[in-house]
């Protein structure tokens, strides 16, 4: 026991840890981040922000039109929040479980009801292969097991041809896996998102939305 408390010792000594977002060095080797840096990581008030949209100034509230029942976001993308979010972008998961617990703690803040089916607003192939993974997916798969619900994978992205012809443009279109639509009728679904400025996030709600939910409810990383 001593000679591995040496050993750690020695490797501090030579290998000290740095925290990701600062740069200061860590007192404890199991963060990767430090004191002050974690101290940023407040999730966004509910109370500033429309509950439907989840903007800062909008008149959602008052027209009473969305898709989605509700929208949030964890954090802005700024600072350590920032860091976090790259971290997870480049295949880094060891703060998977970490955010999926604030993605819990946002929801009780909110007081949403808990989801029957929890959907994730999947990369392109492209992004998944770049990124090193499919970020929200392995999201949705843990936020799933934690909240006891059924993982859904029923969005795929797919290559808007339309876009191609008209406009020369490479874009992907959202659209339902075969047989899927059936699972989500009459059903409260959660669909994870990467953010809430997601060019396929209008998409993904329609799409759900004509499986005919019985409620839906978005949450993404960032605003």
């Amino acid at each position: 026991m001593r000679s591995l408390v040496f050993l750690q010792r020695m490797a501090d000594f030579f290998y000290p840890r740095f925290c990701l977002h600062c740069d200061r060095k860590l007192v404890s080797q199991y963060r990767t981040f430090c004191q002050i840096c974690l101290e940023h990581f407040s999730l966004i008030s509910p109370h500033v922000r429309c509950p439907y949209c989840f903007k800062e100034a909008c008149r959602c509230h008052l027209l009473h039109f969305s898709t989605a029942k509700r929208r949030a976001a964890l954090w802005m993308r700024l600072g350590a929040c920032a860091t976090w979010i790259s971290s997870l972008e480049k295949g880094e998961y060891a703060h998977l479980p970490s955010t999926v617990a604030f993605m819990q703690m946002q929801m009780a803040l909110l007081q949403w009801p808990m989801p029957e089916c929890i959907v994730p607003l999947p990369f392109s192939p492209w992004r998944s292969w770049k990124s090193g993974g499919n970020l929200p997916i392995l999201l949705a798969k843990q936020c799933a097991k934690k909240l006891q619900s059924t993982f859904v994978p029923a969005l795929r992205v797919g290559w808007d041809r339309s876009a191609w012809e008209m406009q020369g443009d490479i874009k992907g279109t959202c659209l339902f896996r075969k047989g899927k639509e059936k699972q989500l009728k009459e059903k409260r679904v959660l669909l994870i998102a990467h953010t809430l400025q997601e060019d396929l996030l209008l998409q993904a709600e329609n799409i759900i939305a004509s499986s005919h939910p019985k409620e839906m409810y978005v949450i993404a990383l960032s605003d």
